[in-house]
């Protein structure tokens, strides 16, 4: 377990925490743009889940800061959000885990974008942005993964819309993958990217390269995707039935096993990148071998 929270916690693959420059600027940015998008959920949500209804005239606000002029407002702000958890405690904990999945996987996409790099010669990695397959649909759904989250926060309280959005999400997640599989296996047997034999890090590239078609080509990433969309299409179903029938409790219920789902499926995936990234860092803790 502490072996999965180290890598979850700070990507950190055996004892030691990465101390180069390069992984720290990346990490300190990675802060700089979760505090941005943090705000940017935080308003959302807040007007979503009415805030200003039960915070009203005891928000804290820039000026209060300023001048000091927060002591008399706590108690009440307090009490505001005593209120707002008491009555839509349901609603929080599913916004949160919203938020907790967006930021769990933009973290990993940013870092899967970048590894993908180091599986060819330093001299000679992709440069032609129009022979990269499905080059025409990559801006398209770095885009739409955002909105599609940012969809999902707005949508917390409709189960069928909620499972609508995140089937074009989970749809989008596929195409992705599938579009980094089909660049691997190109790139990897044509003869454009093939590794020389007179470098000394061809035998530690071929095991990166070994690594990553493990990862991405094959394991079973499309059939974990699907998965998860027959249960959503499950429960979008459920949810048009049970209003349909008159059953109001079905929301919470079906909600949970959303959650369920989104979890199993990140705890599936998080358990493959463990598995990857400990087999990166051993290749380079691993003395050097003829190619």
């Amino acid at each position: 377990m502490l072996r999965i929270l180290r890598y979850l916690l700070f990507r950190q693959v055996g004892t030691e925490r990465p101390q180069d420059v390069k992984g720290r600027l990346g990490r300190y940015l990675g802060y700089s743009n979760f505090i941005v998008s943090f705000g940017l959920f935080s308003v959302l949500l807040g007007i979503k889940l009415d805030l200003s209804r039960y915070i009203g005239p005891n928000a804290i606000g820039l000026t209060d800061l300023i001048l000091l002029n927060v002591k008399d407002k706590i108690p009440n702000l307090l009490a505001g959000l005593q209120q707002l958890a008491s009555e839509r405690w349901f609603d929080l904990l599913f916004a949160g885990f919203v938020m907790l999945w967006f930021f769990a996987y933009r973290s990993a996409a940013a870092n899967e974008s970048e590894l993908i790099f180091s599986f060819y010669a330093d001299d000679n990695p992709p440069k032609d942005w129009e022979k990269i397959s499905g080059a025409a649909i990559v801006p398209l759904i770095a885009v739409g993964l955002t909105i599609a989250f940012l969809l999902l926060a707005w949508l917390i309280d409709n189960v069928a819309l909620f499972s609508a959005v995140m089937l074009l999400l989970l749809a989008q997640d596929a195409f992705g993958n599938n579009i980094v599989r089909q660049n691997l296996l190109d790139h990897y047997y044509n003869a454009e990217f093939a590794l020389r034999e007179d470098d000394p890090m061809t035998a530690r590239l071929k095991g990166r390269r070994q690594v990553a078609l493990s990862y991405w080509v094959w394991r079973p990433q499309q059939s974990r995707i699907g998965l998860v969309m027959c249960g959503t299409s499950l429960v979008a179903a459920g949810s048009i039935w049970g209003k349909a029938a008159g059953f109001a409790s079905t929301d919470v219920i079906l909600r949970c096993c959303l959650m369920a789902m989104i979890a199993t499926s990140e705890a599936t995936i998080l358990w493959w990148r463990l598995l990857r990234d400990e087999a990166l860092a051993a290749l380079e803790v691993a003395p050097e071998t003829p190619a």
